[in-house]
């Protein structure tokens, strides 16, 4: 039906043998016009972007403009004639075949009606897609549909920017469903708000029920809350962003929360609402409040003075507590005032003191004690725990402190120091041996007498057993002093005990023993030693002297005495299962129920009352011998003997003594 122009291979337009295409029998001036129209339409096609082509009822390409070719990749010549469906339009989107008959281009012949497509692909010449939207129109010739027009651009960047605007949104989306605030999504309609969305935060917080309200009115919502309706009103007017935090109770679940609600004009009619909870941190922030308060109230009221210091930008007090005033005689204003004060306070002998603490960093966790001059003059002794403060180049730019007067205290630890100066002097001094054994008996401290009593260093003795230097004699005796010394706290009293002289002479030593393990600054058993073989040397010649006085009866006091002491010592115990006590009758018809396990007197008696035997004796024997030292006393040859005389006295007060002490002990064990 058509033939190619052969002088025109780019415009695609319309020629038959005779040229350009027109009716039978038209005059010349109407055979001219159309060439003017042909011309036109020509200038127009080729002009265009457009790709456009024709086709006939069998669907081959009847013209084709230069934009269509192009973006096809063929020359139009290449294109008349040609069955486009199956040349550019043969394979869908996906891939997958496209039939002809359910092309929307073919079913404009069957329907005689236009269509327009934006979601399909023409395809190349060299096989690559085309995204296009593309439009095709019948053309209708005496009443009958002689052919279809087709229309199409290139989509591509249409569709990359749909797509990016689609991933765009769908981050959009994933962030708003996502976002850790709840947020709730309002539309303008007519003189209010809609709720047309939420995120999963708003419906966590709401516990689902905000499901219930999307399409809800703001005016209805937001009723009791005018402010809120006037917010979100602004916000769409100004195109901006407004925030406010307030107290709100939640028609969702009732609780009570403190929110900062914003709201954000997004275009082009929606305005998000956001919700933040800080609830916990306002109750923090009360909290804080409280306790602030509460510090400030001890800080205002405590003896201890509080105060910061600033170093940077300025140096300067930034909080003195009232406290400053009754310790130094400075009013906190005083300290504001002058930025120096602080250095001025401190003794001129510590400053050096203050100078190394600010200089190292290590200082925060030790304590600073330094001597301040008050208004007064007088001086203070304060202890200080101090926080130093450095900034991001490691300087110092602030401390703060609580510093406390410790003046009594330091006074009370300069006495005790000279306390225990005195009785270090007084111990090391001493004339007498003071020894601190350990539970174990071992040696822990022995007083620089040890030297003048028995010869030995202090590096001889301490860290040994105390046994290891007793006469093995009185060994035992000084074991058993030892263990009831252990057993009962207190002063004992005084026993005597032979210890061996680094010569190897022995030495009488008068033992007085106080039990302090319970003691924590002591932790042991004191032995106090006093050297008193000289009054056994004295006694002894006293002895020696009564025995040949004419009186006899003194030397045999003495001897029965002596006796009666050995005799105790002897005493032996016997094995358990022993008759009974043979004391005798307590009361008339009445014996001692306890086992005898003590031979006395010829007599098989009870701890107690062997005792008791024991201390009865002794008391007789004692009154025995203070009168015979009386008569001696008396006698006129000794009387001559002043020096005899004053040991003599000296015999009878030491015999009353013990008399004294044995009525006490047998009184005692009567019970």
């Amino acid at each position: 039906m058509y033939d190619r122009n052969p002088n025109d291979s780019g415009t695609g337009v319309p020629w038959s043998a005779v040229g350009p295409l027109q009716p039978d029998g038209a005059t010349a001036d109407a055979a001219e016009e159309e060439l003017r129209l042909a011309e036109h339409l020509r200038l127009l096609l080729g002009s265009t972007d457009e790709g456009i082509y024709g086709i006939d009822q069998r669907g081959r390409c009847t013209f084709a403009n230069r934009s269509a070719a192009r973006m096809l990749g063929y020359h139009p010549d290449e294109l008349l004639g040609e069955r486009m469906h199956g040349l550019v339009h043969h394979t869908r989107t996906d891939g997958s075949p496209y039939p002809e008959e359910e092309c929307p281009i073919y079913r404009a012949f069957e329907e005689n009606r236009g269509t327009r497509v934006d979601s399909e692909v023409l395809w190349r010449r060299d096989g690559t897609p085309l995204p296009v939207e593309y439009s095709s129109y019948p053309i209708v010739k005496d009443g009958a549909v002689d052919g279809a027009i087709v229309t199409f651009v290139d989509i591509t960047e249409r569709r990359r920017t749909e797509q990016r605007l689609k991933e765009s949104e769908e981050r959009f989306r994933t962030q708003y469903k996502g976002f850790p605030l709840p947020t709730y999504s309002w539309r303008r309609v007519g003189e209010d708000f809609v709720l047309i969305d939420h995120n999963r935060a708003a419906y966590a917080i709401t516990e689902g029920r905000i499901v219930d309200f999307v399409g809800a009115k703001a005016s209805e919502l937001y009723g009791d809350a005018p402010e809120l309706l006037r917010m979100m009103h602004r916000s769409y007017a100004e195109r901006t962003t407004l925030r406010r935090q307030t107290p709100w109770k939640f028609l969702t679940t009732g609780k009570d929360k403190h929110l900062i609600i914003s709201f954000t004009f997004v275009p082009p009619d929606l305005v998000l609402l956001y919700t933040e909870d800080v609830t916990e941190r306002v109750r923090s922030e009360q909290k804080l409040m409280e306790s602030e308060e509460r510090f400030r109230l001890l800080a205002e009221n405590a003896k201890d003075i509080i105060y910061r210091y600033r170093l940077k930008p300025t140096p300067g007090f930034e909080y003195v507590s009232p406290s400053a005033t009754a310790l130094t005689g400075y009013t906190p204003e005083e300290h504001y005032a002058d930025p120096e004060l602080g250095l001025k306070l401190v003794h001129p002998e510590d400053r050096h003191i203050l100078e190394a603490y600010l200089g190292s960093p290590e200082s925060t966790d030790r304590v600073l004690t330094l001597r301040w001059i008050t208004k007064g003059g007088r001086v203070l002794w304060t202890e200080q725990q101090v926080n130093l403060f450095y900034d991001a180049q490691g300087e110092l730019e602030a401390l703060e402190g609580i510093g406390r007067d410790i003046t009594e205290r330091k006074e009370a630890e300069d006495a005790l120091r000279r306390s225990e100066e005195r009785f270090r002097s007084l111990v090391q001094n001493a004339s007498d041996v003071i020894v601190i054994l350990e539970a174990d008996g071992t040696i822990r401290y022995a007083s620089p007498a040890v030297t003048r009593v028995l010869g030995l260093e202090t590096d001889d003795v301490v860290g040994k057993n105390a046994a290891a230097f007793v006469d093995p004699i009185d060994r035992r005796r000084a074991m058993r002093i030892f263990a009831e010394a252990k057993k009962e706290s207190g002063t004992r009293p005084p026993v005597e005990i032979r210890m061996r002289h680094r010569d190897g002479s022995w030495r009488h030593l008068e033992i007085n023993r106080s039990n302090l393990l319970e003691d924590p600054a002591v932790g042991g058993i004191v032995f106090n030693l006093r050297d008193v073989t000289d009054r056994k040397v004295a006694e002894e010649q006293l002895r020696r002297r009564a025995s040949h006085d004419l009186l006899g009866g003194l030397q045999s006091r003495y001897l029965l005495l002596e006796g009666a002491r050995e005799r105790g010592g002897r005493q032996q115990r016997l094995n358990a299962g022993v008759p009974r006590c043979e004391f005798g009758e307590l009361l008339p018809g009445e014996n001692c129920e306890q086992l005898g396990t003590t031979w006395s007197e010829g007599k098989l008696l009870c701890e107690t009352h062997a005792r008791r035997s024991e201390l009865q004796d002794r008391a007789d024997l004692l009154r025995g011998v203070i009168a015979s030292l009386e008569l001696c006393l008396d006698n006129v040859a000794v009387r001559r003997d002043a020096s005899f005389v004053r040991l003599l006295k000296a015999e009878v007060a030491r015999a009353t003594a013990e008399l004294a002490l044995a009525q006490k002990e047998l009184l005692h064990a009567k019970g």
